[in-house]
Order: structure tokens, then C-alpha cells, then sequence
């Protein structure tokens, strides 16, 4: 039984599959010191449920820097002990206003699995502090409910994202050029 676990393992480990790469925070901000960091790559905190993420480029270091880079998210640490340090959580390309960016999360997880990739805009503000998070949605909905004879009058509708705070992340390293708190005296 043993054996046919560690081939199996063995085959996962060949194929990628289902396991992250392990994934050290102090050698990454070591990195970046030592290559220099875009703008948008570091150590990112989710201000929602305090998750840690890093952003790091897909790029190899050697290739020069281009304005279709590509960056993958990776999971430091979650509430959630089921992700594993090193997940990656998704993808984002930049977009072609300065400071917009375009994602692909995943967006749910079942254990350790990740599930319903979806679309994101991204901003990052002037000073590298803040990265917002902007879902994708359509613009209307069907409700399926008006079906159903006299309970409800509109079967379609217009979404808004009136009353929602905006979603996003502060940066942890490097740190920002202004301090995200003001310093009182």
C-alpha cells in the first residue's frame, strides 16, 4: 500500500499537480532587494481577513522589462489552513492606464483545492500603498424567481456596487514612499 502511495506522489510530483512549491518570505524580499521590484510586485496584506499574498513576476531575470509583464499571486499565509505558504492564487497582466492591472483569481476552495477563476481590475494608487480589487459582473441579471406566477414583478435587473467598501490589499514590503497611517505629533 505504501508503495503504490509514494508512485502516485511520485507521478503528482511529475505532473505538477496539486502541490504548491514551498515558498519563503525572508529569500523573496531578498530578491527583490537585490534585483529591484516593479511596481506592483511585494508583499501584499488582504485588508478583509488579513491574508498575505506576494506578487512576484513571471519573468526571468535575465529578460529585459517589457509592458505586457505577467505576475502570479502566491499565498504567505491565510486564516484558512487548508492553502498551503506558496499557492498561487492567480494571475495579473498590466493593463494600459498607469497603475491598472488586470487579474484572474480564483475565487473559491474546497480544502485545499481552488476553484471559479474570475476576472479582476486592479489599481494601485499613486504613492504604491493600496491595491484595489474590482470584480467583473454583468451588468444585468435574470431572476428566475418572476417565473413563479405573483410573487415578484422583475425578472430582469440592473446591478450596481452602490454601498460596497472597495476590496483590496496594503502593502507590507517595500514599504510604501508615504506611510499608509499619518504620524501625529
Amino acid at each position: 500500500m505504501a508503495r503504490i502511495t509514494l508512485s502516485l506522489l511520485a507521478m503528482l510530483v511529475a505532473a505538477g499537480i496539486g502541490l504548491a512549491a514551498p515558498f519563503d518570505r525572508e529569500s523573496f524580499e531578498r530578491e527583490l532587494d537585490r534585483r529591484g521590484a516593479d511596481r506592483i510586485e511585494g508583499v501584499w496584506q488582504f485588508t478583509s481577513d488579513g491574508a498575505v499574498i506576494a506578487i512576484a513576476s513571471t519573468a526571468d531575470e535575465h529578460a529585459p522589462t517589457e509592458p505586457g509583464r505577467t505576475y502570479r499571486i502566491l499565498l504567505i499565509s491565510a486564516p484558512s489552513r487548508a492553502l498551503r505558504p506558496g499557492t498561487e492564487l492567480g494571475t495579473i497582466s498590466a493593463a494600459a492606464a498607469d497603475g491598472s492591472y488586470e487579474a484572474r483569481l480564483y475565487t473559491r476552495s474546497e480544502g485545499s483545492r481552488l476553484m471559479l477563476p474570475r476576472r479582476f481590475s486592479l489599481k494601485l494608487d499613486d504613492e504604491g500603498g493600496y491595491l484595489t480589487f474590482l470584480r467583473h459582473r454583468s451588468s444585468i441579471s435574470v431572476n428566475l424567481w418572476h417565473f413563479v406566477p405573483f410573487l415578484w414583478r422583475y425578472s430582469i435587473r440592473q446591478n450596481s456596487n452602490t454601498g460596497k467598501s472597495a476590496q483590496g490589499c496594503i502593502r507590507l514590503y517595500p514599504q510604501p514612499s508615504k506611510p499608509l497611517e499619518p504620524r501625529y505629533l
